[in-house]
């Protein structure tokens, strides 16, 4: 059973491939379940500087992927708040800048 509505996820195919490798031993519906767990890390667990990788994203010149994952409400929010302060707007379930 899925964890909340549906997002969209903007990713580098690689990037998509790397994370249904690492799901595929435990099942095919657990690719939402990696995303989760790395962007929750990624909000709450690291130093990392959201600005800065979005930087290196727009600079990367690498054609981006959706990726469809449940990733819950709080998660949703927070990512929500996130691209907010980096100046995206939510429509609909995805971030597009302004």
């Amino acid at each position: 059973t899925p964890i909340g509505s549906r997002s969209n996820i903007k990713m580098d195919p690689e990037t998509k491939r790397g994370i249904a490798m690492l799901a595929e031993p435990f099942g095919q519906r657990r690719f939402s379940a990696v995303v989760r767990l790395a962007i929750r890390r990624m909000l709450t667990e690291s130093p990392v500087d959201i600005a800065e990788l979005l930087t290196i994203r727009r600079n990367a010149q690498v054609t981006m992927v959706i990726a469809p994952v449940h990733l819950g409400d709080d998660l949703a929010s927070q990512l929500t708040v996130c691209g907010q302060s980096l100046g995206f707007r939510p429509i609909g379930a995805a971030m597009c800048r302004q």
